[in-house]
């Protein structure tokens, strides 16, 4: 077995997972620094299990010593974070996102946090850059693993390292299998959840009862170590340039990072090699000693910082951001985590966990009133909280693929007896969703059968499994046109965010848009001979069933998000700002536009709708809201008040050649 002690290069480790978490949120050069967090799995499996047995083997173990040892080296530190950051937020954010960080405080107290946003982060509630408290999953899975393990090691205790080592084999290979599977079908459950996990912290757990290297031996064991030190380390950092957020993860994938890091502890157990050495620089010591904090702080000010400053922050904003996370990092592991962790010692399990109790109810009393006020909606004054009130993106138009399949599709307008014929179907993203409550009233005022098929981030395009990460993408879109074939739909809006499939993201990053495991689009060339092949073939299986085609071409893309433009603006009492011009619109849309048109211009009975003529103020600058309230749910998605401004004017004359309007 290997022996429990003290080791410097560990907490050098840590300074390499925290610094790789780091330079991956604030785009320094890491693309795949949330290794950062698996390496941090193993070495917690592996400190945690030798503490353990450490004790066992003087028969000083108990339940209640692990336990409160936990509570005050995790909870103190963590409880003055979420506090801070609540009031924070009480500043900055907005009601529904302030609403939103409460209820995840709330989580995070009861130790479901990963629970919490494995649920409920959804493309609707805004970018996973501005939720405060998102990387607190990670405290979860590893606070929900402590409560269960000790009592698994109390059971083995009986038994030799050897059948310890079995066992815990067995339950990463267990655990492993799932995660890789889970990869594939459910890539949330995936990485939030801790089955698909607990694999990563056993690996450390494992290395306890793996036999030590021998101190006595040189040479040959010697080179072996110090190959396996910087093989440990280079697979660590290689790991955290090489992939990207459309690696599949974590699955396969992890293991590279998880048994790097488990080189790195074991090929330093007796002496440090050359790669031991450079983690024990007292540099990255510190770095390691106060990686917690640093891990527990640098996020909500980033997140922030994001919220306050828009998607992508300037290099001056990031090292400002960074500097402030060390510097609060360092308060709280020298006043908060040290004073708790060495002098408390012995006060008893009850009495910590009575704090720590009263602690949560006080915090999750507070989070449930501010939910209950809507965010303490009282902030802002009535006449600008109307501006943004009933804003978010009607998630009622949602639908599944078993719904298309039985035809209980939400109904837009006139509801029909059984066998009425659809009139129109509205077939698209998030961005269809948004249009939903403007559809709904035209189909209702022009005595319209109409059905919504939207889902969030898939285009209304067959043979989307070239370009989709989307597991669900070919069934829905093959589904969808089964349904507009079979029920003869006569006309089909199709409306999405048309850009993103072929240029990326306004940051440039196409990954998560245009790789999976069929095959991977290096280019955005690639990527626009694709889409031209999809909506070329999805407009002839349309045109041969009949139907007419209305293509919705993007309405502008924001660089900030116009509620907090609109809501700063009508608290200096200013008026309505304006967002990105025509010139900047046109040339993110340029491709797509013109692909559509191209392919348009083909085929029958197609007809394209460009909302631009009315997005836009006489000084060619985007309308972002008017006195009633803000057009935009965030940068990209309209608002039900937005649809209604400045879409109506383009649809109504549609729904006019439908039918006669309803005068009752």
């Amino acid at each position: 077995m290997i022996p429990f002690k003290y080791r410097p290069d560990i907490d050098g480790l840590r300074a390499v997972a925290v610094l790789l978490v780091l330079f991956f949120h604030t785009d320094f050069g890491f693309s795949g620094g949330y290794v950062g967090v698996d390496v941090f799995f193993v070495i917690s499996g592996f400190l945690i299990t030798g503490l353990i047995v450490k004790n066992q083997q003087k028969d000083q173990f108990s339940l209640a010593t692990f336990w409160g040892r936990r509570i005050r080296r995790i909870v103190p530190a963590a409880f003055v974070v979420v506090v801070v950051t609540l009031l924070a937020g009480a500043w900055i954010l907005l009601p529904a996102d302030y609403e939103q960080l409460a209820e995840s405080t709330i989580y995070q107290q009861l130790m479901l946090a990963n629970d919490f946003f494995y649920r409920n982060l959804n493309y609707f509630d805004g970018p996973s850059e501005t939720k405060a408290l998102l990387h607190t999953w990670s405290l979860a899975v590893e606070e929900q693993f402590y409560l269960a393990f000790p009592l698994l090691l109390i059971l083995l205790r009986r038994f030799s390292a050897r059948a310890s080592a079995i066992t815990l084999s067995i339950l990463a290979l267990l655990s492993f299998s799932y995660s890789q599977w889970a990869v594939a079908s459910q890539p949330s459950a995936a990485f939030f959840l801790l089955p698909s996990r607990m694999w990563e912290l056993l690996i450390g757990a494992i290395l306890v009862f793996v036999p030590a290297p021998n101190p006595a031996s040189s040479g040959k064991a010697r080179f072996h170590c110090e190959w396996m030190g910087f093989l440990g380390l280079g697979g660590i950092v290689a790991s955290g340039i090489l992939f990207n957020s459309s690696t599949p993860f974590p699955g396969m994938a992890a293991l590279l990072p998880c048994v790097a890091t488990a080189f790195v502890i074991y090929s330093n157990v007796h002496c440090l090699t050359t790669a031991g050495k450079i983690l024990s620089n007292q540099s990255m010591i510190f770095i390691g000693l106060i990686s917690y904090s640093l891990y527990l702080w640098h996020w909500p000010i980033l997140a922030l910082a994001h919220y306050h400053f828009g998607h992508t922050l300037t290099f001056t904003t990031q090292i400002t951001a960074l500097l402030l996370s060390f510097f609060c990092a360092w308060l709280s592991w020298r006043f908060i985590e040290t004073p708790f962790r060495q002098g408390f010692k012995k006060t008893t399990l009850p009495r910590t966990v009575a704090i720590t109790i009263a602690c949560a109810t006080l915090l999750i009393s507070v989070s449930v009133w501010i939910d209950h006020t809507k965010g303490l909606s009282w902030r802002l004054p009535s006449h600008v909280y109307q501006l943004i009130q009933d804003n978010d993106v009607p998630k009622r138009f949602r639908c599944t693929t078993e719904q298309v399949r039985s035809g209980e599709l939400p109904v837009l307008g006139f509801r029909p007896s059984a066998g009425e014929p659809v009139d129109f179907i509205v077939w698209g993203d998030s961005h269809a969703m948004a249009t939903g409550t403007l559809f709904e009233i035209l189909a209702t005022e022009y005595q319209q059968h109409g059905r919504m098929a939207a889902r969030s981030a898939i285009a209304p395009l067959i043979q989307t499994w070239r370009t989709s990460t989307h597991r669900e993408a070919p069934r829905w879109n093959d589904e969808v046109l089964q349904f507009i074939q079979q029920h003869n739909v006569p006309h089909v809006f199709l409306i999405s965010r048309w850009a993103v499939g072929i240029e990326g993201r306004p940051d440039g990053d196409l990954s998560s848009l245009i790789s999976n495991e069929h095959t991977e689009l290096r280019s955005r060339r690639d990527a626009r001979q694709v889409f031209q092949q999809q909506l070329q073939q999805t407009l002839q299986e349309l045109s041969q069933a009949g139907t007419h085609v209305w293509i919705i071409q993007q309405v502008p893309l924001q660089k900030s998000n116009p509620e907090h433009l609109v809501v700063r603006a009508a608290l200096a009492n200013m008026g309505i700002p304006t967002g990105v011009s025509l010139t900047t619109h046109q040339q993110r849309q340029e491709h797509a536009n013109r692909i559509i048109h191209q392919v348009a211009a083909t085929m029958p009975n197609v007809t394209v709708l460009d909302p631009a003529r009315v997005c836009f103020d006489t000084n060619e600058q985007s309308i972002l809201g008017d006195q009633q309230g803000v057009f935009y749910a965030d940068d990209d998605h309209l608002s039900p008040h937005g649809a209604e401004i400045l879409l109506r004017p383009l649809l109504e004359p549609v729904f006019k050649a439908f039918g006669e309007p309803n005068d009752e």
